[in-house]
């Protein structure tokens, strides 16, 4: 986990990103720079859903068809 200094913690929260999330975009899973935490704006939770939605397979099934047994 990265140490962060008050100037950083500063700047992130002025661009309205806390603490808990400059570690989580720091982590080994998302791999952003501090520069790149600190400055990146959050996406809002319509964002995140259409991000999600253009990035998941589709669920979507036809009448009578199930995602659990082969048709």
């Amino acid at each position: 986990m990265c140490k962060f200094t008050p100037e950083q913690i500063e700047r992130a929260a002025a661009n309205g990103i806390s603490k808990s999330l400059l570690y989580v975009r720091t982590s080994n899973k998302m791999k952003m720079g501090i520069e790149e935490a600190i400055t990146t704006p959050k996406m809002s939770k319509a964002e995140a859903g259409r991000k999600g939605k253009a990035n998941g397979p589709d669920f979507t099934f036809k009448r009578g068809e199930s995602a659990w047994i082969n048709n």
